[in-house]
């Protein structure tokens, strides 16, 4: 595909310390620093990520800096291309040397490095229109730096009770935002109805992570521990009868979370390393199947993870 004509534009910055036109978010996996915003727009994101803007730079937590650019024109691309599994899902072009992204009026262009070097062009437009942007840009830089840290980004829900995290993984209509909706009301936390983070702790251990991407349930005012909390178990989603859990053998279960391991999942460069790291998950986790009906109380499903992870 041919690269939309960008508008040209200063080198990355070197400064580590978030000034006008800069904005930096904190996540589980590191600081990504956005440098060349407008005023107007750095408030914008400012806002939308006000969990995790990040007032200052510690050199060795800089993931990625991101230079922003103006888009000239605009992507001809029918947005069909961009939808996988009934995802939106941006397309991806990987070299040895870079990737690039390119999505719905955005393009990107990432170089491997640490920290990791980009360039993100933007079609002018809304703030909206920035936003999603940006976002959809950090979800697939995010599964390729939380893989590089022996983690998994995974398609899922995210709760949190009894400050023990639980995921689900599933791709879309196994019934991720329908649970969480029902685990809210019951008063779990919400990390995400949709992407979540998984990532082993100083002590090995694995932990999920509050993260801003959010499916159709939305984003939640909950102000998670940003630390994290010990992932206590991990279900795949399945429509059927009755609750239950039912086991998996280790080879079925590593290949369920390769599979909700989007974006990295279709890179041949990162095979093994996926692979490693969902076995490597799958030892220290208890992953089920979980089957259920929409109608199902959450409380129910809570009582048979406790069962599991108490025998633990």
């Amino acid at each position: 595909m041919p690269v939309a004509a960008i508008r040209e534009n200063s080198a990355v910055p070197t400064d580590d310390s978030p000034g006008l036109g800069v904005t930096a978010i904190r996540l589980a996996s590191g600081i990504y620093r956005f440098d060349d915003l407008s005023e107007a727009q750095a408030i914008t994101l400012r806002q939308r990520y006000s969990q995790f803007f990040s007032i200052s730079l510690p050199p060795g937590d800089l993931a990625l800096a991101v230079e922003m650019r103006e888009l000239t024109h605009p992507l001809s691309t029918n947005p069909e291309a961009f939808t996988v599994a009934g995802e939106y899902t941006p397309m991806l072009e990987r070299t040895p040397d870079q990737l690039t992204v390119t999505g719905i009026n955005f393009q990107a262009t990432l170089q491997w490095g640490e920290p990791m070097r980009a360039t993100l062009a933007v079609a002018r437009g809304p703030d909206s229109a920035l936003i999603n942007a940006i976002e959809n840009f950090l979800r697939v830089v995010s599964a390729y730096r939380v893989l590089s840290k022996g983690g998994l980004l995974l398609h899922s829900a995210g709760l949190v009770v009894d400050e023990q995290a639980y995921l689900f993984a599933g791709q879309s209509g196994a019934g991720k935002t329908t649970l969480t909706g029902k685990a809210h009301q019951a008063g779990a936390g919400i990390l995400s109805d949709d992407i979540n983070i998984a990532l082993p702790g100083e002590d090995g251990r694995f932990r999920a992570y509050p993260v801003p991407f959010a499916g159709d349930f939305g984003q939640t005012p909950d102000r998670l521990a940003p630390g994290g909390y010990p992932l206590a178990a991990l279900c795949v989603l399945e429509q059927g009868g009755a609750v239950t859990l039912e086991p998996l053998s280790n080879a079925a279960a590593t290949a369920r979370l390769v599979a909700a391991s989007p974006f990295v999942n279709a890179d041949p460069h990162k095979s093994s390393d996926l692979l490693e790291a969902a076995a490597h998950l799958v030892r220290l986790v208890p992953v089920r199947k979980l089957i259920s009906r929409r109608e199902d109380d959450f409380n129910r499903i809570h009582g048979l993870l406790r069962e599991l992870t108490d025998d633990r």
